[in-house]
This record gives structure tokens, sequence and C-alpha cells, in this order.
């Protein structure tokens, strides 16, 4: 059986995605790989030097664990939909966080501490509202 590639992020990678942007500028990320040719993030990492970041979209990759984001103050759309990601942790410091999509992955554990993000996308595209808590 045949596996897809995967990669890890690093500096040359976000400055080929980014056109090569300088890394404090770039307010937005696309890692989306759909697509069975592309390379699949197995780890969240190299996102450090991202200051402005905004947006980021690692969905359909190989995920497994939410971790490598607490430099990413500014976040405030995170997309992480179809992964292999089993638990919700590890957004302490995304304050800034109003949209989390998880759709597609096999979530288990959903921990009871409050949340800053309004909106939260998983199981089938189901959203929950957390405006109100």
């Amino acid at each position: 059986m045949e596996t897809t590639p995967s990669r890890t992020i690093n500096e040359a990678l976000i400055k080929k995605i980014s056109q090569g942007s300088d890394l404090e500028e770039i307010i937005s990320l696309n890692f989306h790989a759909k697509s069975s040719t592309l390379e699949r993030i197995e780890r969240i990492e190299g996102l450090e030097k991202l200051i402005n970041l905004e947006e980021l979209n690692l969905s359909y990759n190989l995920i497994s664990r939410i971790e490598g984001l607490e430099t990413l103050t500014r976040l405030r759309e995170l997309n992480l939909a179809d992964n292999n990601i089993r638990k919700i942790e590890n957004f302490e410091k995304l304050t800034a966080l109003e949209v989390l999509n998880l759709n597609g992955n096999l979530i288990y554990e959903i921990p009871t501490v409050s949340f800053s993000f309004v909106f939260f996308k998983f199981y089938g595209g189901f959203t929950k509202d957390f405006s109100s808590i």
C-alpha cells in the first residue's frame, strides 16, 4: 500500500506558501492538503515567528495533536478539519480565537474549561455557538 509522504512546517515552506513574505507580516496561511499528491503535515510546529497570523488552515492533514500554537496570540480563525485529532487541548493562549473548525476529526474529549472562541465545528458539520457561555 502506498502512503502519502509527510512534511513538517519550516521557514522555507512558510515562505513558499506565502510567496516570500516576511514571517512577521503574514496574517493568513493555507496548508490545506486535500489533494493526495501533496505532502501532509503530521505536527504543528515552526510557527513561532508568525506573530501577526490571524487565519490558519491546516485541514486535510495528518495532525493528531493540537500543539505548537501558543505564540499565535492574534489567531482568530483555525481550521483543523479532517485530521486525526481526538482531544481538544492547548487553547489557553489563543485568546483572540473566534472560529475553530474540527469537522471530520474523531473528538472524544472536550475539556470543561471556558473557550474564548465563538463558533466551533466538529462531527459532520455540527456547529456549537459558545458566545453565550
